[in-house]
């Protein structure tokens, strides 16, 4: 893959600095939960938010909720 579209790695590590910035402070990440109704649509919001839920559950004092969001055929 390449290192321009990673967003895994990246953007565990800010939210960890920000952790340890303010460590009593509890952080929410709000994920997009994609629902697509074409393969198109699916192959190209492949689904990160397992992987960036599992990431992210490592980090203390964060809370992962997800938000569905439902996309239409145009």
């Amino acid at each position: 893959m390449s290192p321009h579209r990673e967003i895994l790695e990246p953007l565990t590590q800010y939210i960890a600095q920000l952790h340890d910035r303010s460590p009593d402070v509890t952080l929410t990440v709000v994920i997009p939960e994609v629902f697509a109704d074409t393969l198109w649509q699916k192959i190209l919001h492949a689904p990160i938010e397992k992987r960036l839920r599992k990431a992210l559950r490592r980090i203390p004092g964060v809370v992962v909720t997800s938000m569905p969001i439902h996309l239409r055929k145009a």
